[in-house]
């Protein structure tokens, strides 16, 4: 069974995520026809807000700033859906400056995951 890392599982996106997989869980298309279930695996830097785990999840607290942490979690992943964003203008933030900040974040995680896709090549 294929598994997917799914980052900013805690977050809004990633639960809303959850929840439509909840009524029908994840699946792809398989090139042999009919679909193939997928399991996650759930990361955040944020604990889960609901702690019960379906039979296809699985959760790890995960920095996805730090490099080790990330190829530690991304290992047997074979895809990779990045969803995770800085939660938020602090107090003192624009908004266009939080957004900035978030794209940064993930501009680094998504360099960090493809330089731990090359090492595995």
């Amino acid at each position: 069974m294929p598994t997917v890392a799914l980052t900013g599982a805690s977050g809004l996106v990633g639960g809303i995520c959850r929840e439509h997989w909840a009524v029908e869980p994840p699946a792809f298309a398989s090139p042999r026809g009919g679909r193939e279930a997928l399991r996650l695996r759930l990361l955040d830097i944020a604990p889960l807000p609901e702690p019960s785990l379906r039979p296809y999840e699985e959760y790890r607290q995960v920095d996805i700033t730090s490099l080790a942490e990330l190829t530690a979690a991304f290992e047997g992943c074979e895809h990779v859906l990045h969803l995770a964003a800085y939660p938020g203008a602090g107090p003192g933030l624009s908004l266009s400056l939080s957004l900035s900040l978030s794209l940064a974040l993930c501009v680094c995680a998504c360099v960090r995951a493809c330089a731990r896709a090359r090492a595995c090549v």
